[in-house]
């Protein structure tokens, strides 16, 4: 406080912006549609190529199903790429991770088969968010596993945005896929109400 005379005083303290407890809770919405694949099909994507793309019952992360891409119950020696993608508009405000989960597995022990996961912003190159496979001939794990992607998209706010999965099978002879579950791409905004004191 600034003394001035002996009946005014000024207060020169800094104002204080409160934030109510109960109002700084975060509100998140889900981008993505159908990213858990628990209705049983693979509505809000589009499906490409030659492979299986299907909701199936026999691996997953959580849940009850998953998203089976590539050449399992195709015919042995089917050569090309299996995939699904989605469009997605981001907001200008705080995005969270693309997340994921994917099992690639292979009936073979040769090198070739490969997963990738893609965004790709409107009028730009695709970005490599996870590229996995048998890309060394000495890896002769036929199993993958199951394993967890995160990609910030921070860097993309505002943008369209495509996001792709894929399952490639370069070779003849063998078959390669890839169980994909819990995509998830939510864009969060604070709620919180200030006041000035």
């Amino acid at each position: 406080f600034l003394l001035i005379d002996a009946s005014t005083t000024v207060d020169t303290t800094p104002p204080v912006t409160m934030l109510s407890t109960s109002d700084t809770m975060a509100v998140a919405n889900e981008l993505l549609y159908n990213g858990g694949f628990e209705n049983g099909n693979l509505d809000g994507w589009t499906v490409g190529s030659d492979g299986d793309h299907k909701v199936v019952g026999d691996d997953y992360k959580t849940g009850t199903q998953s998203a089976l891409l590539g050449f399992r119950d195709t015919p042995e020696g089917t050569t090309g790429y299996d995939s699904i993608k989605q469009n997605v508009s981001l907001p200008s405000f705080i995005t969270s991770p693309l997340s994921f989960w994917y099992h690639l597995i292979t009936d073979d022990l040769v090198s070739g088969g490969f997963f990738d996961a893609f965004v790709t912003p409107a009028g730009s190159d695709p970005i490599t968010v996870a590229h996995d496979g048998w890309d060394d001939p000495e890896v002769l794990d036929t199993d993958l596993g199951w394993k967890n992607v995160t990609y910030q998209l921070n860097g993309l706010k505002g943008e369209n945005i495509e996001v792709q999965f894929k399952v490639t099978q370069p070779y003849e002879s063998y078959q390669t896929w890839t169980y994909l579950d819990d995509v998830k791409l939510t864009a969060a905004t604070n709620s919180a109400s200030t006041t000035t004191q």
